[in-house]
């Protein structure tokens, strides 16, 4: 299911953990959008273990409270702040919506568009950023080539 590849000069045998037959990008990207979940957690868990390792074996100073409290208070931080982005910031903004359009603030209500006419530009203002994000951060070319890309891309916009 996995499989090995050796540096060459080195010796050494890499195990790469990816299915074998994911030679194309467009393959591999689906398979980490399928499994983004574990591997969101999977690289979570492995700093937390290691860190966790790293502070019992090498102690920077002395514990002024139990590491128990200390890492459950920590943990639940790191939890709620999570909560807090997937749910009240898309609940504000819901909430905000209807307060902003009767105060007038925003691009369409300074122009003033109709819903159908807002819609559709709003519609083509997100198409066109996924479009500039995704030829922008391919990965086929280096970084200077990257920035270069957006300020054609971006000048192509505006155009």
């Amino acid at each position: 299911m996995f499989f090995s590849s050796k540096i060459a000069g080195t010796g050494r045998t890499f195990i790469f953990l990816f299915p074998v037959g994911l030679e194309n990008k467009t393959q591999m990207n689906i398979f980490i959008l399928d499994n983004e979940v574990v591997i969101r957690l999977g690289f979570f868990f492995g700093v937390l273990i290691t860190m966790a390792i790293w502070e019992i074996l090498a102690p920077r100073r002395t514990l002024t409270m139990p590491r128990v409290t200390r890492w459950f208070n920590n943990l639940l931080i790191t939890f709620l702040n999570s909560a807090a982005v997937k749910i009240v910031f898309p609940i504000t903004a819901m909430m905000l919506a209807p307060d902003f359009e009767k105060n007038g603030y925003g691009f369409l209500n300074i122009i003033r568009a109709t819903p159908l006419f807002g819609g559709l530009l709003a519609d083509l203002f997100v198409q066109n950023i996924n479009c500039i994000l995704a030829k922008t951060f391919s990965t086929d070319s280096p970084p200077d080539a990257r920035m270069q890309k957006v300020s054609e891309l971006v000048a192509e916009v505006m155009e």
